[in-house]
């Protein structure tokens, strides 16, 4: 034996680690791809939002 078990719970935590962080960029890289891909619907409707209409004599106080 000549690795002790201290060096191997390091060795799995270290893989583990490794293989959570290939999931996560894999999933990314997932999600990142499908709204590239949901972008082209997104131009059809544009947005333009109105601006509040300024403040007269008639509106109640903001208070």
């Amino acid at each position: 034996r000549t690795t002790t078990r201290a060096q191997n719970r390091t060795q799995a935590i270290n893989d583990e680690r490794r293989h959570n962080q290939t999931l996560i960029h894999t999933e990314a890289h997932e999600r990142n791809q499908q709204r590239q891909a949901d972008a082209g619907n997104n131009c059809d409707d544009n947005y333009f939002p109105t601006r509040p209409p300024p403040p007269s004599d008639h509106d109640p106080a903001p208070f």
